[in-house]
């Protein structure tokens, strides 16, 4: 632990006087033999300082004033080892350079040509170079720590200024890079800040005095930390229990000393004084004893750290991400990216409860879900549906029909949930212009055995578990491992339906060097819903009254299934070419299977008996087989006096489809409807199956974008993809043999980000449309591929340094091509398939607003308002099932004080009135199935019994409210949720 003394530790301070030279002058550097008694620990240093790896980014650091001593290559190491003081250097001081010192790579040079303020670092080797500590690989740092106790435990404060200091700390000090910065020293220089050890892990940091915390979790984080020793002295910190990145970890080590972490907008951390607000509710610090007179008072000393880039969301505790990847392949914070973005992150799908795919879509600012029947949800953004899911930017398209429980998908083994709305053609090819969804996997990135397990009890007989276990799997914790399973069973408020579902899911991450790492991993997934409705409720009496359905009712039989499962293995490399240019190689394969017994009621039963509906008995079967293949490289280079970022890629993906289904057979009566209890004859398995549907469809494509910054406030992003797309086959139903092509489509893409100064951005993005369409007219033939253009506009702001995320983007989206149903015909020879028209020159207008991240310390936000309007040619509405306005809020704030381990969040959903113009069967008459604008109340509260052990309570749906959650799917309307409660327990070590 750290000693009393209220001076801490430093590495390169100088001192006040000036030392004398051999010659007797004053100002000339003194270079001071090692003693006999330190001979040993600077060897030890030495070795240390041998181990790092060449290929590390280096920079150099400028010499400092006369008065720095130094210990140079001319003592009696013997060795090329320099341990060199570096005092402070005031911001408007230029760069300078030691005499034939090498400069490091040019993206490590300040671009204004000055020293920001920062920490110091240890120059090594003749060339004087520094190696910021946080660098330094995992292996190095453990080793580092070991090294540095044994060999700074011998050094003295004639050798190296520095306070009284356990050997430990020292150790930590130097190998993670903590700081604890007080005395006669200032601040330091150091030439670039170094990146942010911002993955998430384990920690088990018991409370305890605040200065042993921090070293501490600076050691195990690998983090270059900072404080003034005067400030920490006396306070006690909360200890630190869980899964936390660097950032959020901070926070909770702080929490109630009153003090906090600020990072700035250069990347860097300072430990001050929290606000008086805040400060009101920590209890005060213990008196302390007065500093020597030889100490002075300094300003909190900063952290230099690059933004995190990989996205990671997990042990944040945040509702935003400070970068994704999703929109144009480069790692762009929100406020850098040219479109509208929204992330569900690992603390918003657990403040929220949610479990499947279909959840966090519905939380997502500007997308819409309608459930379709037992299957799962429509998904649709701008009112165009989704149909592009990717895995890892990896897309797993499916056709509407035949799915595989792919809108069901377990959260359990991801980190987050990113979605672009808009076209993003780009990364996807061929797609719509409503969204892409991308679901990020967890990593096997703990280097300690951690886990989590949580059991939950609800409404309608629900009871689920999970468990996620992490663990390194040798000594160097070069390779490790992470395991996630989870079960699930539950009754619906539909009467008689059941779900059950499985997951297991697996990865191994090794690093095979300092450059290279390797990820390899598999998962399960399994679907069972049983006794499920096919289509939802039909509306109408025989004589043309509307049927008033009891929330909940089914005309499902016993038998019916929609039964799914999918197998993913997958394998990612990737390579540090050197500090800028980076490899990235995927491969993946994924087999999805349905097995569907579904039965279909048609016609309309008569007012005073319940009867008149027939029955078609159906059993589907569904194979879909999926191979990908990837290869990515991301870097950087200079022109025009600025650096500029670059990425491209080749992929190639070839699905593979079959179906079939079991001879109906011939129609039966239902009976009464309001006396079904679910028993009716299954359909007859030796009526033989007959194949539907197989077909083939591959994507070839090679793309390029690359980040020009034309200006100091400008910042362009240009790029192209180039697709080949492919799809053949038969379909027993429609016609016996097809085949689509579509070669060399050029996919545009160009945005800018203007900085506006201070915390405002604007931005402008266009890119062209391009997707096959599987939909048919009234004669049996596709339509045209869509064609069309996305424009966007907007404002995007970042406030409380990345911690809360703004933007107002205003949209539109011109198409050709685009289907709308051809009234009430049918595809000829086809069973019931609505028949399409292309409108041309449809235009979706509109505007959307969000909001997401944390507004004052334990107070997060995710908050999303959208307004559009979809219109054809003739200014006829297109899409009207889909709501043009929605307002999506949750929020969870932290209680402060003696409530300080509850958490309370609420949530409103409301969205406006949805419709679609039919014909009532029985009159004639035009009618319309509506569903008026509504909202939808959800609370929940949070406890936090220990550091490991927390319960949360939901409430959804608080007022019960009873509506149309979709309308107009096969002319019928289905029912959404009644209120429903949720106890979760969670258990972290």
């Amino acid at each position: 632990m750290v000693d009393s003394h209220p001076a801490a530790l430093s590495i390169g301070a100088r001192r006040a006087a000036q030392t004398p030279s051999p010659s007797g002058k004053t100002g000339k550097r003194q270079q001071v033999p090692a003693s006999a008694d330190q001979a040993p620990a600077l060897m030890a240093l030495q070795k240390m300082t041998n181990q790092v790896p060449p290929r590390l980014p280096v920079c150099p650091l400028w010499r400092g004033s006369p008065g720095e001593r130094q210990i140079d290559d001319n003592g009696a190491l013997g060795a090329p080892f320099t341990l060199r003081a570096s005092p402070s250097q005031p911001p408007s001081q230029p760069v300078r350079r030691p005499r034939g010192a090498r400069a490091g790579p040019r993206s490590l040079a300040p671009s204004s040509g000055r020293i920001p303020h920062g920490l110091p670092g240890v120059l090594i080797g003749r060339n004087k170079r520094l190696f910021p500590m946080n660098r330094h690989p995992r292996p190095f740092a453990a080793r580092s720590a070991q090294a540095a106790a044994r060999a700074l435990s011998h050094l003295s404060a004639s050798t190296v200024p520095v306070a009284r200091l356990h050997a430990l700390a020292w150790a930590a000090a130097l190998a993670s890079g903590l700081l604890l910065a007080a005395g006669p020293q200032t601040g330091w220089a150091q030439a670039h800040p170094a990146p942010a050890q911002s993955a998430a892990r384990s920690y088990q940091i018991p409370a305890g005095p605040l200065g042993a915390a921090l070293a501490r979790f600076g050691a195990e984080a690998g983090l270059i930390l900072a404080a003034d020793g005067q400030l920490v002295q006396g306070r006690q910190s909360p200890g630190l229990n869980g899964r936390f990145d660097a950032a959020s970890g901070l926070t909770e080590l702080l929490r109630g000393t009153g003090l906090h972490a600020l990072r700035r907008a250069d990347g860097s951390y300072a430990i001050a004084p929290a606000p008086a607000s805040a400060q009101a509710q920590a209890p005060a610090a213990p008196a302390r004893p007065a500093a020597p007179a030889s100490a002075q008072t300094l300003p909190a000393v900063t952290v230099t750290a690059a933004p995190d880039v990989s996205g990671t969301t997990e042990g944040t505790r945040s509702f935003t991400t400070r970068a994704m990847s999703s929109a144009t392949g480069l790692a762009l914070s929100p406020r850098q990216t040219p479109q509208s973005v929204s992330v569900i992150t690992r603390e918003r799908i657990e403040a929220q409860g949610m479990s499947t795919l279909g959840d966090a879509v519905a939380a997502t600012p500007g997308v819409h879900t309608a459930p379709y029947d037992g299957r799962g949800e429509e998904f649709s953004a701008r009112g165009f549906v989704i149909r592009n899911i990717q895995v890892d930017g990896i897309s797993m398209p499916w056709e509407e029909g035949w799915d595989s429980g792919e809108t069901r998908s377990a959260l359990a083994m991801y980190d987050r949930v990113e979605v672009v709305r808009g076209a993003a053609g780009l990364l996807t090819g061929a797609g719509e212009p409503a969204a892409s969804i991308n679901l990020v996997r967890k990593r096997a990135d703990s280097d300690v055995f951690t886990g989590q397990v949580r059991g939950e009890l609800g409404s309608w007989q629900h009871r689920g578990g999970m468990a996620d276990v992490s663990a390194p799997l040798n000594a160097s914790r070069s390779v490790r491992a992470r395991v996630v399973a989870q079960a699930t069973s539950r009754d619906t408020f539909i009467d008689r339906e059941h779900f059950s579902s499985s997951l297991l899911y697996g990865t191994v991450e090794a690093d095979l060097s300092g450059a290279t790492r390797l990820t390899v991993g598999a998962d399960w997934q399994r679907n069972r819903p049983q006794r499920i409705s096919w289509g939802g409720l039909i509306p109408w009496y025989s004589d043309g009254s509307r049927i008033d359905w009891p929330r909940g009712y089914s005309l499902a039989p016993n038998w019916s299934q929609w039964h799914s499962s999918q197998h993913t293995a997958f394998a990612k490399l990737s390579h540090q070419i050197n500090s800028r240019w980076k490899l990235e190689a995927d491969v993946q394969a994924s087999r999805h299977t349905a097995n569907a017994r579904l039965l279909w009621a048609d016609g309309l039963p008569e007012r005073a008996t319940g009867l008149g509906l027939e029955t078609e008995r159906n059993q589907y079967d569904a194979k879909r087989r999926q191979s990908d293949l990837s290869l990515r490289v991301h870097g950087g280079f200079d022109a025009w006096g600025r650096q500029h970022e670059i990425t491209a890629g080749i992929s190639s993906a070839r699905q593979k489809l079959t179906g079939a289904r079991t001879t109906p057979g011939e129609p039966l009566p239902l009976g009464d409807i309001w006396r079904f209890d679910g028993e009716h004859p299954a359909p007859d398995p030796t009526n033989g199956i007959e194949p539907l549907r197989h077909e083939t469809t591959r994507q070839r494509a090679i793309h390029a974008a690359a980040r020009l910054h034309l200006a100091e406030p400008l910042k362009l992003i240009a790029g192209a993809r180039l697709t080949r797309w492919e799809r053949q086959g038969e379909d027993t139903t429609f016609e016996p043999a097809f085949r689509q092509r579509h070669s060399a489509v050029m996919t545009p893409y160009i945005g800018a980000v203007y900085d506006l100064g201070g915390s405002y951005s604007a931005y402008a993005s266009a890119t062209r449309i391009f997707n096959p369409q599987k939909k048919r007219d009234r004669h049996g033939g596709y339509l045209d591929p869509l064609k069309g253009q996305n424009l966007e506009a907007g404002l995007k702001a970042e406030w409380l340094d990345g911690q809360l995320n703004g933007s107002l983007a205003v949209f539109q989206t011109t198409q050709d091509n685009f289907g709308v149903e051809d009234g009430n015909l049918r595809v000829p020879g086809a069973l019931d398939e609505p028949a399409w028209r292309a409108a041309k020159g449809v235009k979706t207008r509109g505007y959307e607003l969000e909001l997401a991240g944390r507004l004052a310390p334990g107070w997060d936000v995710g908050l999303g308002w959208t307004q559009f309007s979809s219109k054809d040619a003739s200014g006829e509405r297109v899409g009207a099932t889909r709501p043009g306005r929605m307002l999506k809020l949750h929020t969870q704030y932290r209680l402060g004080g003696a409530w300080n381990k509850l958490t309370l969040g609420g949530g409103l959903h409301w969205q406006g009135r949805i419709y679609k113009d039919v014909q009532n069967p029985a009159t004639g008459a035009p009618e319309q199935l509506r569903q008026n604008a509504y909202a939808l109340l959800n609370l929940s509260a949070r406890y936090q019994f220990t550091p490991q052990l927390a319960a949360r309570l939901a409430v959804n749906n608080v007022l019960d409210k009873k509506y149309w959650a979709n309308v107009g799917f096969f002319d019928r309307m289905t029912y959404g949720a009644p209120r429903s409660v949720m106890l979760t327990v969670d258990y972290r070590w």
